[in-house]
């Protein structure tokens, strides 16, 4: 999600979490059984409808983008509280 400020995400009315714009997170994990359709919408054209909610709280700017991506995204964040030399 790039050019977002922080907020929370749903897909399909399930609560996929929440983002903010410095970290750590780089992408929402969505299981896949979260992307069956969504009761009483219609297939159309046989694709699954799929309802995505972007609750944003501080800003948004307004080339605001979000990209789907079946990779993951691994940042090199510090863990802090473990010891690397025990």
């Amino acid at each position: 999600m790039s050019g977002w400020g922080k907020g929370y995400v749903w897909v399909n009315s399930h609560n996929i979490g929440r983002y903010w714009s410095v970290g750590p997170q780089a992408r929402l994990y969505v299981p896949a059984p979260f992307l069956d359709a969504k009761s009483g919408l219609e297939v159309a054209q046989g694709k699954t409808p799929i309802e995505i909610v972007i609750l944003e709280l501080d800003y948004a700017h307004p080339n605001c983008t979000v990209t789907f991506s079946d990779k993951p995204l691994f940042v090199n964040v510090p863990v802090h509280g473990l010891d690397s030399d025990k």
